[in-house]
């Protein structure tokens, strides 16, 4: 759909707000249809990110099409801060906060949907500058917190089941599953490992492949060292210049499809 698009400042919440994106409208015959994407006023084609149709009759809009980003059953919407940056192909859902600078990469998904006993879902928060790389899966039970971060780095395809807490600056790598755990500050947990029902000490290095069911099953770990926390910070560089580079793109209309 093309045509003028315009700043939308019709209905509240402020959705800009609610979700950390920038609003655009576009007239219909008999329709306004919303496009909430991240980027300036431009004609965006058939490249449209989110979409709600509002009928002239009605005084709250309604959801049409599928969105990454989007409500849980009871309505709440993700809160995410305008300096991060979400991949359109993540989908992000319900009672989530994502903090300032964090990136999301593709297929991402993080829910905070689940219903506990009074009608309410406990909020899943993302804290500034983490890093939610392709495929992760953050998810919770009802009635339960999760928390990522500050400065979390969390690498493709890990599955995150909480309630958990994901200290400062921890590094979780490739295909790592974390159930009903606690990592303190600065934890590292290898690839395809396993930490259910478990509290890791800070600075703890988790090899590659462990299974840990019980906190007895730490003991015979060592802390980071140096080469390794060395390789936390270039990922986190990298990703954090992936996340800075995205947002110019986008703010610039640089997702649409080039002419042939």
């Amino acid at each position: 759909m093309s045509g003028h698009i315009e700043q939308l400042h019709f209905f509240g919440p402020n959705i800009s707000e609610t979700l950390g994106l920038n609003c655009f409208t576009s007239a219909l015959p008999s329709a306004k249809l919303y496009n909430i994407m991240s980027g300036s006023g431009e004609d965006i084609g058939e490249e449209k990110i989110f979409q709600i149709f509002l009928s002239e009759e009605e005084s709250k809009p309604m959801l049409k099409s599928y969105s990454g980003i989007r409500p849980n059953p009871v309505g709440d919407w993700p809160k995410i801060d305008s300096t991060s940056f979400v991949d359109p192909s993540a989908q992000i859902m319900g009672n989530v906060m994502i903090g300032p600078k964090v990136y999301v990469g593709p297929q991402a998904v993080i829910r905070a949907d689940e219903v506990d006993s009074d009608g309410k879902v406990c909020p899943l928060v993302i804290k500034e500058e983490s890093l939610i790389q392709d495929g992760v899966i953050i998810h919770a039970r009802s009635g339960t917190y999760t928390t990522i971060g500050p400065g979390a780095n969390i690498a493709h395809g890990v599955i995150i089941h909480g309630p958990c807490e994901i200290g400062k600056g921890c590094f979780v790598a490739l295909r790592a599953a974390i159930y009903n755990s606690k990592l303190e500050e600065e934890v590292w947990i290898g690839i395809g490992s396993v930490v259910m029902r478990t509290t890791i000490p800070s600075h703890t290095m988790i090899p590659a492949g462990s299974i840990i069911r019980y906190g007895s099953d730490i003991s015979q770990f060592r802390l980071t060292n140096v080469k390794e926390e060395e390789y936390k910070e270039r990922v986190f560089k990298a990703s954090g210049a992936l996340r800075d580079g995205y947002l110019e793109l986008y703010s610039q209309g640089g997702f649409e499809k080039g002419s042939d």
